[in-house]
């Protein structure tokens, strides 16, 4: 199957990307998400959407203004425009993915790249070690290791090496981010212990976080994900060092200008935020920005509910409307979601305080990549009442762009909450009440 999507507010004009190849393990649909710092402001686009055949096999095109890096599965992808790619994906396993054609070599380089969400070194084998120096070690001795590697690969670019390079230092620094928290569970520190644990992490990484925050000075390293999750942290060290780069100001500008866009919960916050677009010097973050205010601008709240199709846990499909009659609770979540997985309980005790009321129905909608791993935790975690699953891009009307979120639908299909509270908001019920004594009014 061949799918067209373009990248807008590129630098340069468009070219043609195509790739082709084979997914393992995971679900029917997928997308290959744009990692960049421009993807990052665009509100619900989250790239070109995937559908393979009933083996896999899969193609996929779209047009690219500039290099960048995308994700895949759980493979990350070097792509500049006009690549031509051919790819096997393994989703359970991304070291073992394979890739040929144009830029190959870096997306070869990248199976093994740090993951970024999981504290980079440390989620290496025996990365934890009894001492806080010995485990501050391994993650400088990963690092040493790591660069090793990148200057061994033979065909990368100069600007792929040199973001590689940034992107080891930056993942030292996300790997002491979370270094006292894995360093107290995994030695089984007694609480009474941790906050002296916690302060001697803190004495120890503290310089080598702002050794490497002082170097990551290139505009460029915006592109890379893991320096931007650790934004604030490189750029508070570089303001203590007096050094400025404009480009990184306007970043944060632009992305705690799109923050509050897409937190907004009624309409009548956008206005006040439209004329600080304006103030965006970098046109191609500017032009995101409008794009996330217009969306954000148009489907809201008191708006008839947009239909999706989602699957229940026996692959069978089923509608949104098909719920159309009563007042819709949706919970949205995802097995990986650690806040997700703690509103299992007040979910319950939702269900339980409104059984038998055939006025509203809970529902648990995954946005899992992959289904069999959803299915995996509905059974690991015995979830129980209304348990279904979707892919992202089925739901991009919604902008949903963070998990624990709810939806609220009312018994005439339309939206009452398009960001509504979780299920352990302790206002939640009280709301609900509310809406069902209007509803049996009616």
């Amino acid at each position: 199957m061949l799918l067209l999507w373009a990248l807008q507010g590129s630098a340069q004009k468009p070219k043609d990307v195509f790739i082709s190849g084979k997914l393992l393990h995971l679900n029917n649909m997928t997308t290959v998400f744009d990692l960049s710092d421009v993807g990052t402001l665009r509100l619900g686009d989250f790239g070109a959407q995937v559908i393979p055949d009933t083996l896999g096999n899969f193609a996929v095109h779209f047009k690219l203004g500039k290099t960048g890096y995308f994700r895949l599965g759980r493979n990350i992808l070097y792509v500049s425009p006009g690549d031509r790619l051919q790819v096997t994906i393994d989703n359970n396993a991304p070291e073992k993915s394979a890739f040929s054609g144009d830029g190959a070599a870096a997306d070869n380089y990248l199976r093994s790249a740090p993951f970024m969400n999981a504290a980079s070194y440390l989620m290496q084998r025996d990365s934890i070690k009894a001492t806080i120096q010995g485990t501050l070690d391994f993650v400088l001795r990963s690092a040493v290791k790591r660069r090793e590697l990148l200057n061994s690969v033979q065909g990368l670019s100069a600007e792929f090496k040199s973001l590689e390079d940034a992107r080891i230092d930056a993942d030292i620094i996300n790997s002491l981010k979370y270094f006292s928290g894995f360093y107290i569970r995994k030695n089984k520190i007694p609480k009474s212990d941790q906050p002296e644990v916690q302060k001697a992490c803190f004495e120890l990484t503290k310089p080598y976080v702002q050794k490497y925050a002082v170097q990551l000075t290139d505009p460029d390293l915006l592109k890379l994900d893991v320096f931007r999750a650790n934004f604030y942290t490189i750029f508070g060290y570089q303001n203590d060092a007096g050094i400025k780069v404009p480009e990184f100001a306007d970043w944060k500008y632009a992305y705690e200008l799109f923050y509050y866009i897409q937190a907004a919960k009624e309409k009548s916050e956008l206005p006040p935020l439209k004329v600080k677009i304006d103030s965006v010097q970098n046109p191609e973050f500017r032009d995101a920005i409008k794009e996330s205010f217009n969306s954000k601008s148009g489907f809201w709240d008191g708006d008839t509910a947009i239909d999706f199709m989602v699957k229940d846990l026996t692959d069978k499909n089923i509608s949104l409307s098909g719920f159309k009659g009563k007042t819709i609770y949706i919970d949205l979540w995802a097995s990986w979601c650690v806040p997700c997985l703690q509103e299992i309980p007040a979910l319950d005790s939702l269900r339980a305080r409104y059984k038998g009321n055939p006025n509203i129905v809970f529902i648990s909608l995954s946005i899992d990549q992959n289904k069999e791993e959803w299915k995996k935790s509905v059974q690991k975690h015995k979830l129980q009442g209304i348990q279904l699953f979707s892919g992202l891009p089925a739901l991009k009307p919604y902008k949903i762009s963070t998990v624990p979120r709810s939806i609220i639908i009312d018994r005439d299909f339309k939206v009452l909450m398009m960001d509504g509270p979780t299920p352990s908001n302790p206002a939640l019920a009280n709301y609900l009440d509310e809406v069902l004594k209007k509803t049996v009014s009616k």
